[in-house]
């Protein structure tokens, strides 16, 4: 656990910064081994899967820094002897919203390290919290987080709550946080790939059925 103090004029310029950043891009993360996405480089809907869901966090007033938007930091792990090794950034987006890039078939992702932070005011001063995992090291046994790509396409892993104890599935009927939501905060992101059609047919699919 971490605690800062700072004075409040300065974290008013903190958030400010914060908010000009965010709003110039629709997306933070992205790394692989250390190295930035290149969206050229993705693979087709026909050979490869891309896993895409909701990461939020339990009773968290307000959230700092670089992951502002999906609340939680997350590096995942690649498990699969027969696949090519990789530690991996998740795609943030608005909201709580997240992707994983475009992989093969049979690629085992295993949450390796976990943290986010809650800020909260006191008067002139701040305290902040920071609480880590380390599901890798199966600590705390809760928190261990297991994605695996099945078939070429995309793939809907499903809404999950970050509480102070592990991870818990998002069970809520009619939740705001679904796959329609998620399909609508990673598109622009996919937008002159080959996903953007598969993209844009599941949206109307949705739409459609939540019509009916």
């Amino acid at each position: 656990m971490i605690k800062f103090k700072l004075n409040k004029k300065y974290i008013f310029l903190l958030l400010s910064l914060s908010l000009v950043l965010f709003s110039s891009c629709s997306s933070i993360g992205g790394y692989v081994n250390g190295k930035t996405l290149n969206k050229k480089e993705f693979g087709p809907p026909e050979t490869h899967t891309l896993m895409f869901g909701h990461m939020d966090v339990e009773d968290a007033p307000l959230h700092l820094p670089v992951n502002n938007t999906a609340k939680d930091y997350q590096e995942y792990i690649q498990m699969n002897p027969e696949k090519e090794p990789l530690i991996f950034l998740p795609i943030y987006f608005q909201g709580s919203v997240m992707s994983f890039y475009p992989m093969e078939p049979g690629v085992n992702l295993r949450l390796m390290f976990s943290r986010y932070s809650i800020m909260r005011f006191y008067g002139n001063y701040t305290h902040t919290t920071v609480y880590q995992f380390w599901p890798f090291l199966g600590w705390p046994e809760s928190s261990t987080l297991w994605f695996s790509c099945k078939k070429p396409g995309l793939q809907y892993i499903g809404s999950y709550i970050r509480t102070r104890s592990g991870y818990k599935k998002d069970m809520a009927k009619d939740s705001a946080k679904n796959e329609l939501s998620a399909l609508e905060g990673i598109k622009a992101y996919y937008k002159g790939t080959s996903w953007e059609t598969v993209i844009e047919k599941r949206i109307e699919e949705l739409q459609n059925e939540k019509s009916n």
